[in-house]
């Protein structure tokens, strides 16, 4: 009975960051010059958004002077477990990137002044459909993902970054501050979103990648 129950608390425990083992992890290999595939399987106790917040971490790792995405994918499995006369349905996610090491940057034409550089790292979170977004420290970015969660939107763990992709923006109020995501590439998506959508606002700028000072 002993040996059952340890088998059920350790089963039961969520994915920690780690090298793929037992329970889950990543992996990675390279797949060109300064390019490399990551994926990472989770069990059923942890979300996609984090699954996706590990290959970003990974990312960050192998590409310590920043990267650009190619290629994100997310999927999740069947996994079903029986509970009494039940059968329960609890899928297990896998997400993947190919990253290149390096950022390509669009000229900005107005560069982000808004930006305060009082961290050691920029801090960013995604969403479960891969779209990120950056804050200049920590306790902004968790405030930010329990901002969303009072909308009932589940956002990975904050995880830092040397540098984030970011383009200014005035809001539908009148303010003007900074947008910035972990890549140019999703931070085109999302002032492309605001391009797209007025009511959302207005970019005063392309985007631009912000290295620590």
């Amino acid at each position: 009975m002993g040996r059952w129950m340890m088998v059920v608390a350790i089963t039961a425990c969520a994915t920690p960051y780690q090298a793929k083992g037992f329970a889950g992890g990543y992996s990675d290999y390279p797949v060109g010059n300064d390019s490399y595939a990551i994926s990472v399987d989770v069990n059923s106790y942890t979300s996609m958004s984090t699954a996706m917040a590990y290959a970003y971490r990974r990312a960050s790792e192998l590409c310590p002077r920043g990267y650009d995405v190619v290629d994100r994918a997310g999927s999740q499995s069947d996994f079903y477990v029986r509970n009494g006369n039940v059968l329960q349905n609890m899928p297990k996610s896998s997400v993947s990137l190919i990253v290149t090491c390096g950022v390509q940057v669009r000229p900005a034409a107005i560069r982000p002044a808004a930006i305060r550089h009082d961290d050691s790292a920029w801090w960013c979170t995604a969403t479960d459909a891969g779209m990120d977004y950056c804050e200049r420290t920590m306790a902004a970015c968790e405030d930010f993902r329990a901002g969303m969660a009072t909308r009932g939107v589940d956002l990975a763990a904050c995880w830092p970054r040397p540098d984030a992709a970011c383009f200014q923006e005035q809001y539908a109020n009148g303010a003007v501050g900074p947008q910035c995501s972990s890549t140019v590439t999703l931070c085109n998506k999302n002032r492309d979103f605001v391009v797209n959508n007025p009511s959302a606002g207005t970019p005063l700028s392309e985007c631009a990648v912000m290295n620590l000072l």
